[in-house]
């Protein structure tokens, strides 16, 4: 993961100061060269109360006055010993070491150093000090440009990571976007990310980055349960001879059982630094968190299914019984009420003229099952409407609004525009809806004046009725119990996959805004369901 970045403040730094600290430099080195062995052993001296790990320290000597001498001396330029620098002021922020912790380690170093210099002249002394300010300054802008630079390439990994679940079409593609980036962070040749297989034993390659002609898809037989972190021994027997070294991060949440695994594989050795590790685990606890989201929102677009399937055969037994009951009160209630009233009519004619009190008697019980034929066929055709069935959802959407005009004495304002064909099982369910909100403003809403609106358009059936009446709490009806007429209608909408909203202004509340209440239905047609991110239906 080495690289080489120009940074222009020290490239300028480097062109104005490089002639004298050079000098300066290779003086010091001729003096330092008896004696360097000494001072780096004094230095690791002074370090051992810090508890810093092996890489730490050696990290930390790379960057002593004594270290860049060595270098200056070698036939380095002033130039390659800033990147020098910077490459491991990256490093030591890879091994979560701070810059101020650094500076502060590297002082200790120029205690050792004035020490091992106190017997020198004065004016040598003054240029060597001279020299350590000047190094001083540069190594803090390196170490501070090295260790934000670190900082930066993980928030910008961790942003990328995030945008990535947010926009991923499916799982697939999000597994697959999470190899390539974590592949580029890591500088790896190769990552694969594997997921435990339904089949004891094995797990499957789920997204593959920077193999030429490996599909994922493909199974390798592995003992997930004994994954463990920077190992040379891959899941598969072709990893494990083709790459040098081989990286891996378990799947796991809270120490439970690896559900995967996440496997780089580099052509040389290169150690694992604690940052990348740690980003690294943070990357795979994301992408377990994500495989597992994606395995439940199945799981809910199969029960979801599973409930649209049952709604919708529970709304076909509705509407198969109520037209059972329309056809029992045809044939039988209806007709027998016929016979009924026509028996009255011939005993009417048949009374003489001395008991016309009694013939005025039957010709009332006359009247009143004359009422009763007609309120039976209204219930019938309101049970099941054979202008629906045999004309269409328009003259039925029609029919409606006719009668909501005839009941409730108000003017209703019907808008049919883009109405292409409905399927009949939807027509039904459309119908239902607006004869309920048809029958709710005929009893409650006192209004004059209804816009009822009917379209079809993205595949999506939209139902819009709005009315000036005196309004209603929403939810203080919504959580009525034992109404169920706004309950039901938003519930059966939802269950559908369709949406609905219901606002209202009651009269005299707001007296900024005209009361009336407003009722916006969206149900998707058969086929044409919404699909998510995760490509479950919406």
């Amino acid at each position: 993961m080495s690289e080489t970045l120009a940074c222009p403040a020290l490239s300028k730094a480097a062109d104005v100061l490089g002639e004298q600290l050079e000098d300066q430099l290779e003086n010091l080195a001729v003096l330092l060269e008896p004696i360097a062995t000494a001072l780096d052993r004094k230095f690791r001296a002074r370090l051992r109360p810090w508890r810093l790990d092996v890489r730490q320290e050696k990290a930390l000597c790379a960057l002593t006055i004594g270290s860049i001498c060595r270098l200056l001396a070698g036939g380095a330029p002033i130039a390659r010993i800033f990147e020098e620098m910077e490459y491991q002021g990256r490093r030591l922020a890879k091994l979560d070491l701070k810059p101020e912790a650094i500076l502060a380690a590297l002082l200790e170093y120029d205690k050792v150093l004035t020490a091992a210099l106190r017997g020198l002249p004065p004016s040598q002394r003054a240029n060597f000090h001279w020299l350590q300010e000047h190094l001083h300054f540069c190594t803090v802008l390196i170490l501070n440009r090295a260790y934000y630079q670190v900082r930066d390439t993980e928030a910008q990994t961790f942003y990328a990571l995030g945008r990535l679940e947010l926009e991923a079409r499916d799982l697939d593609q999000l597994l697959q976007g999470t190899a390539e980036m974590l592949r580029e962070y890591a500088s790896a040749a190769a990552v694969r990310i594997y997921l435990r297989s339904p089949e004891e034993g094995l797990c499957e390659v789920k997204a593959s980055a920077g193999e030429v002609g490996n599909s994922p898809g493909r199974k390798v037989r592995a003992d997930l349960s004994a994954v463990a972190s920077d190992c040379v021994i891959a899941l598969s027997a072709q990893w494990g001879k083709k790459y040098r070294r081989v990286w891996r991060i378990p799947l796991a949440l809270g120490g439970g059982r690896p559900e995967g695994a996440i496997e780089f594989g580099f052509d040389k050795d290169y150690e694992w630094l604690p940052r990348e590790r740690d980003l690294l685990s943070s990357a795979a606890e994301r992408c377990l968190a994500a495989v597992q989201r994606a395995s439940m929102m199945k799981d809910l677009a199969v029960q979801r299914d599973q409930i649209r399937a049952l709604a919708e055969r529970l709304l076909n037994a509705e509407e198969a019984e109520r037209r059972r009951i329309g056809r029992d009160l045809h044939d039988g209630t209806g007709q027998t009420l016929l016979c009924m009233r026509l028996q009255l009519e011939l005993l009417e004619r048949e009374l003489p003229p001395a008991m016309d009190v009694y013939q005025e008697r039957i010709h009332d019980v006359r009247r009143l099952s004359e009422q009763t034929v007609v309120e039976i066929r209204r219930v019938i055709a309101a049970l099941s409407p054979e202008v629906l069935e045999k004309l269409g959802l328009v003259r039925a959407v029609r029919q409606l609004a006719a009668r909501l005009g005839n009941s409730c004495s108000c003017a209703v304002n019907l808008r049919l525009s883009r109405l292409r064909p409905v399927p009949p099982e939807t027509a039904k369910v459309v119908y239902r809806l607006l004869q309920e909100c048809c029958n709710n403003i005929a009893k409650h809403s006192q209004a004059k004046n209804v816009n009822v609106s009917l379209e079809t358009a993205d595949g999506r059936v939209r139902l819009l009725v709005e009315d000036d009446g005196i309004g209603f709490d929403v939810d203080q009806v919504l959580a009525k119990t034992g109404a169920f007429g706004l309950a039901g209608i938003r519930e059966r909408v939802t269950v559908l996959g369709g949406s609905c909203s219901i606002s209202s202004v009651r009269a005299g509340v707001d007296q900024g805004r005209r009361s009336g209440s407003t009722l916006r239905i969206e149900l998707p047609l058969p086929g044409k369901r919404r699909r998510g991110a995760s490509g479950s239906e919406i």
